[in-house]
């Protein structure tokens, strides 16, 4: 059988059968579309991924620890080097200390921050805004729980150490 029989027998089945062609070619072109889709997706989630990590705080930060404070001096060497976007400073109060707002009082962890420099980082709140004043603060989403009410000396006078904590 020469190649010219052969076409000519291929031809001769596919006029026979035209649907069976017709479903044929749409089920790989679906199937084909469907890989493309499927691609598509993990290359926008794998693309997603890679950018959430690595434009995160976490991934392009070093935190130097140091025995004695920073002097701004030394501060602006850091900032001034080859691929710094920004030098933080935080400094963590080591006692917790005790707040009071209108009648309550709580006990909490407490951080202070330069704020520009913060900014300047794409600091970000989950919800509120940031401070504008110089004596403006951020407190956590959960600082308002811990807010309990001040009950003054003389009614605590008597009581049981775990009643003092039920009142």
């Amino acid at each position: 059988m020469k190649f010219k029989d052969r076409y000519r027998f291929v031809r001769a089945n596919m006029k026979k059968n035209k649907t069976r062609v017709f479903m044929t070619v749409l089920a790989a072109t679906i199937g084909c579309a469907f890989l493309i889709v499927l691609a598509s997706i993990g290359f926008g989630i794998h693309r997603t991924a890679i950018k959430d990590i690595t434009n995160g705080r976490l991934m392009t930060e070093i935190e130097v620890h140091e025995e004695k404070p920073f002097t701004i001096t030394e501060v602006n060497r850091l900032d001034k080097m080859k691929n710094t976007k920004t030098v933080t400073r935080k400094q963590r109060v080591e006692n917790n200390l005790f707040y009071h707002l209108k009648g309550y009082k709580s006990q909490a962890e407490t951080m202070v921050a330069y704020m520009p420099a913060e900014k300047k980082t794409g600091f970000e709140l989950s919800s509120g805004k940031m401070p504008v004043h110089k004596n403006e603060v951020i407190v956590g989403y959960d600082f308002a729980k811990s807010l309990m009410e001040e009950i003054p000396e003389k009614e605590m006078k008597g009581l049981s150490e775990k009643e003092a904590q039920d009142k």
